[in-house]
């Protein structure tokens, strides 16, 4: 059994512009929200590969994560994750074109493992992850549109 959170946002910049500000590493101090917080990674754009220092907002504590860069596809989608046996999330970012200069992001996030299997956690982890999705989200278009 898996979880799955999804939330997505349109911003006003096109979608080649804004996969590259979002991989870049090196922006993510200025748009990440406080429940997703960069600590240590590349000074330079996401490689497939490369492994990030994160500090999640759980909702219930703040904890140091390690984040995995899965695949990197320019300028459509990034997907990154981790976790182990009890949670594991892979987390998919796709930048598509919604015209007029404008793109459609999507956050679609899936958690799997031994805690998704009981009901009252896979509640909170769904509405913790949309949370942090739609405030990941809500960060980049402010920080990528001023």
């Amino acid at each position: 059994m898996s979880v799955i959170a999804s939330v997505s946002r349109t911003i006003r910049v096109k979608p080649e512009e804004a996969f590259e500000k979002f991989v870049d590493f090196r922006n993510w101090e200025a748009f990440m929200p406080r429940a997703f917080r960069p600590r240590k990674g590349p000074k330079r754009a996401l490689e497939a590969g490369d492994r990030v220092r994160m500090v999640l907002d759980t909702g219930v504590a703040r904890i140091p994560v390690p984040v995995d860069v899965f695949s990197i596809d320019p300028p459509r989608e990034v997907t990154w994750g981790g976790g182990n046996r009890l949670l594991h999330a892979s987390h998919r970012f796709v930048f598509e074109d919604a015209g007029d200069g404008q793109t459609r992001l999507l956050s679609h996030e899936e958690w799997t493992g031994l805690l998704t299997r009981i009901p009252s956690v896979a509640r909170r982890v769904k509405q913790q992850a949309e949370l942090v999705g739609k405030a990941q989200l809500a960060g980049f278009a402010r920080w990528v549109e001023r």
